[in-house]
C-alpha cells in the first residue's frame, strides 16, 4: 500500500524482528515517514543501562536463588486480568506471571512474546498474529490461538464489566482459524493495539482453571509467565516461585536470557506511605519501588546505592468531571476550574517543577504535542476570568468571598483521589487554589482498590487520577469519544457525548502519518477539547523505578511500555542472599 494509517503506525516501533511483516511493501515515502515517528517515540523511553556486573557472573548456578522483595502502594485490585486496570497490577500480573503477544525491547521496538509475527491488512481493520507452538499455562496446558479468543470474549462480556482488557477490546471481534493463529477484527481503525497489547490486562488466561476453579480464581491464578502465584495475602502481599518450565521469554536486549529467571521467590508487601517505601529502599529491608514521585528523594537514595531511573512516562495527571450532570454539563464552570489552576507553582510545590506541565488535553512528550498550539488554546493562570467564567453561570460571591450556587445554597464539592505518587499533595494544592476561587472543596483519599472502580462507575463528582503510558494523542480517543462513553461499563470516565469530538477524533485516526495536513488536524482536536474543557489538565509525570543494591544485572526499559526494569538477568549475588 502507498502509506500507513497513523494508527498503526503509533505502536510498530521496528519490524526488523519480524519476518512475516517485513514482506509487506514500504514505499520510500512510508519509511521516511516512520522514522520521523519513531524517533519522537523512543525519546520518551529509557535508554538501556548494560550492566558490568551480568558481564562479570560466571556460570547460571552461581546467578540463581534469593528473593527479590518489591514494595506496592496499595493491595492488588485483583489478579484476574479482567477486574483491574490500575499499573500497579499490571507490574505484578503483567510482568512476572503473564506474557503477552508482544513486547518492548529497551529501544522501545515491538519484538514477538508469544507472538512469533504478525501482519495487518491494508485497511487497518484486521490484524493476525502467529502464535509460537511451545508455551503452556501454569497448570500445563498448551496456550493456543482459542485461549486468546475466549479470554477477549470473556473480557467483553458485560456482565464482567472489565475495566482495562474489555474497555482495550470494545468493539472488536476475534477468530481462530487454526490453533496457532489469532485474528482480530475492528469496525474502525484500532486504537493503538500493539501499545494495549504489550500490556499485562491482554495476556490469555486458562479457560479450564477459571471455569474450574470459579470464585477462586483470585486467588488461586493460573499464568503463562516466569513466576507462578503461590500465595496470597489480601491487605498484605502476594509471593511467587520460579517456574521452571518457562522457556520463551523475549529478547529484550542482546544478550537476554529466555528461560526460567534467577530469583528464587518475588516477595510483593503493601507499603502505603512513600515515606515508608523510600525509607525500606535506603535500608536495604526492599529491593524494589516502583516509581517515587519527590525528585528530591533521588539524591539520598542514590547515596545508599538504589539505582533511580528517570524518565518521561506520559503520566498525565488530571481531574476528571461529570461532564452530563450538574453542575459540570455547564463547560463554563469547566473552563473556570482550568483557568483557576496555577500548574508553574503546583508542579513546585509538588514536584520540585521536575513534573512538566500540561495546559490542555495533549502533554509535552506526546505524539501530536504542539506548543504553539499550547501556547494559543491552553490554559494560563487567570483567576479573574475564571471568576467571570463562574458568574456567567449563573454563579454569585457572598460576603465571605466563597461562590453560592444558582440556587441561593453555597456551593462545595468532594475531590476524590488515591494517595499514592503525590496524590494526596496534589489534592491539597488544588483544594487551596479553587478556594481562591471561591469553591468549598472536600477531599477524599481513597485507596487505589476502592478509588478505580468509583471512578469506572462514576460514583464521584471531581476524581483525581492519572493516566500513566500513553505516548500519543491518540488516548484522547479512549477517554473522550463517545463509543466508550457512560453507558458501557469499564469505560470512560468523564462521560463525553459530543459528535465534534466524535468527527475530529475519527478523523484524525484516518489519516496517514506523512499527510500534511494531520499536525493542523490533531490542533483542531487539541483547541476544540481545551474549550469544552472536558477534564482539568496538570501535568505530565517523570517515572522513577528504583532498584536497591542487592540486586546486580537489570537493564533499563521504557516506562510507558509497562515495563521500566527488564529482569531477564537480574540476580542477587550469594553474598547478599
Amino acid at each position: 500500500m502507498d502509506c500507513f494509517p497513523l494508527h498503526i503506525l503509533h505502536g510498530i516501533g521496528k519490524f526488523t524482528c519480524n519476518t512475516t511483516i517485513r514482506r509487506n511493501t514500504m514505499t520510500k515515502r512510508f519509511l521516511l515517514a516512520f522514522a520521523a515517528l519513531l524517533v519522537l517515540v523512543l525519546a520518551a523511553a529509557c535508554a538501556p543501562v548494560a550492566p558490568a556486573a551480568m558481564e562479570e557472573a560466571t556460570g547460571a548456578d552461581s546467578m540463581m536463588g534469593g528473593t527479590l522483595r518489591i514494595a506496592l502502594p496499595a493491595d492488588v485490585t485483583s489478579l484476574d486480568l479482567h477486574k483491574t486496570s490500575r499499573g500497579d497490577d499490571a507490574l505484578v500480573v503483567g510482568q512476572w506471571f503473564n506474557a503477552t503477544l508482544i513486547t518492548q525491547n529497551s529501544d522501545g521496538e515491538y519484538i514477538p512474546y508469544l507472538a512469533e509475527s504478525w501482519e495487518f491488512s491494508d485497511d487497518g481493520l484486521t490484524w493476525t498474529f502467529h502464535l509460537r507452538d511451545d508455551v503452556k499455562f501454569h497448570n500445563g496446558d498448551p496456550v493456543t490461538a482459542h485461549d486468546f479468543v475466549w479470554t477477549y470474549e470473556r473480557a467483553l462480556d458485560p456482565d464482567l464489566a472489565s475495566p482495562g482488557t474489555g474497555r482495550r477490546l470494545s468493539g472488536m471481534t476475534f477468530e481462530a482459524p487454526d490453533d496457532y493463529t489469532v485474528v482480530f477484527n475492528f469496525p474502525a481503525p484500532a486504537i493503538s493495539l500493539l501499545q494495549f497489547l504489550n500490556w499485562g490486562y491482554m495476556a490469555p488466561m486458562s479457560q479450564r482453571a477459571v471455569e474450574e476453579l470459579g470464585a477462586e480464581y483470585e486467588l488461586n491464578p493460573v499464568g503463562t509467565g516466569p513466576y507462578k502465584v503461590v500465595e496470597v495475602r489480601p491487605g498484605e502481599g502476594v509471593s511467587m516461585e520460579r517456574w521452571d518450565e518457562y522457556n520463551w521469554g523475549p529478547e529484550f536486549f542482546e544478550g537476554a536470557n529466555t528461560g526460567p529467571y534467577n530469583f528464587d521467590r518475588i516477595e510483593f508487601s503493601i507499603l502505603p506511605e512513600e515515606a515508608t517505601r523510600i525509607a525500606a529502599l535506603e535500608s536495604g529491608d526492599i529491593d524494589y519501588v516502583n516509581g517515587i514521585s519527590n525528585p528530591l528523594d533521588v539524591a539520598i537514595l542514590e547515596a545508599a546505592g538504589v539505582t533511580v531511573q528517570q524518565a518521561p512516562f506520559g503520566q498525565v495527571r488530571m481531574v476528571y468531571l461529570q461532564n452530563h450532570v450538574p453542575p459540570f454539563d455547564d463547560a463554563r464552570v469547566r473552563q473556570a476550574l482550568n483557568y483557576a489552576v496555577n500548574r508553574e507553582e503546583i508542579t513546585q510545590i509538588v514536584t520540585d517543577g521536575a513534573d512538566q506541565i500540561s495546559r490542555g488535553p495533549i502533554s509535552p512528550g506526546m505524539l501530536g504535542y504542539d506548543p504553539e498550539i499550547e501556547e494559543q488554546c491552553g490554559y494560563h493562570f487567570d483567576l479573574d476570568r475564571a471568576k467571570e467564567l463562574m458568574q456567567e453561570a449563573g454563579y454569585t460571591y457572598g460576603d465571605d468571598g466563597m461562590l453560592i450556587s444558582p440556587d441561593g445554597e453555597p456551593f462545595s464539592l468532594t475531590l476524590i483521589g488515591e494517595p499514592v505518587d503525590s496524590g494526596t499533595a496534589y489534592m491539597e494544592v488544588l483544594q487551596s487554589m479553587w478556594r481562591e476561587l471561591g469553591l468549598d472543596i472536600t477531599l477524599e483519599s481513597t485507596e487505589p482498590s476502592i478509588l478505580y472502580p468509583r471512578l469506572t462507575e462514576r460514583d464521584y463528582q471531581m476524581g483525581y487520577g492519572r493516566r500513566g503510558g500513553w505516548t500519543s494523542y491518540d488516548y484522547l480517543y479512549a477517554i473522550y469519544h463517545s463509543s466508550t462513553g457512560r453507558d458501557l461499563p469499564g469505560s470512560m470516565r468523564s462521560a463525553v457525548d459530543d459528535p465534534t469530538t466524535d468527527a475530529l477524533l475519527e478523523k484524525n485516526r484516518a489519516m496517514a502519518s506523512d499527510n500534511p495536513e494531520l499536525q493542523g488536524s490533531i490542533n483542531e482536536l487539541y483547541c476544540h477539547i481545551a474549550e469544552q474543557s472536558y477534564s482539568v489538565w496538570i501535568s505530565d509525570g517523570v517515572f522513577r523505578p528504583s532498584i536497591g543494591p542487592r540486586v546486580q544485572g537489570t537493564v533499563a526499559g521504557p516506562a510507558f511500555a509497562g515495563r521500566p526494569v527488564f529482569w531477564s538477568n537480574a540476580y542477587i549475588a550469594p553474598e547478599d542472599r
